[in-house]
């Protein structure tokens, strides 16, 4: 787009057009990707190698990135979860699995013994 000249003023509907067909175009250009790669890789080989890299470059970026998004979730739910387990071990959580659902010991307390006692 052309650089407005002082005291020009611009139209902004003029400018939205012009952005409209630019990625209308773009949009076209895009569309057409595999077709363009051929001719490209007939066109100019050492081009077309360059557009290899950077692709590959790209799809590495994306997919390391995925991993490391899913990574941080799990350190951090392990970080919330270690609280969790710190809170029981202070004795300020008992959870049903260590007292019972009933409010007895989940394990007995003697061998052999049998709960709920008979």
């Amino acid at each position: 787009m052309p650089v407005p000249q002082q005291g020009e003023i611009r139209d902004p509907r003029r400018e939205r057009g012009e952005r409209g067909l630019v990625n209308l175009v773009a949009r076209d250009v895009l569309g057409k990707t595999r077709q363009l790669r051929i001719e490209l890789l007939i066109a100019n080989y050492d081009l077309f190698n360059a557009y290899g890299l950077a692709v590959g470059e790209a799809e590495f970026r994306k997919n390391v990135s995925y991993a490391l998004a899913r990574l941080a979730g799990v350190g951090s739910e392990r970080i919330a979860n270690d609280l969790i387990i710190q809170a029981v071990v202070a004795g300020l959580l008992e959870p049903a699995t260590l007292t019972g659902a009933a409010g007895l010991p989940a394990v007995p307390a003697e061998p052999g013994a049998v709960y709920p006692p008979t």
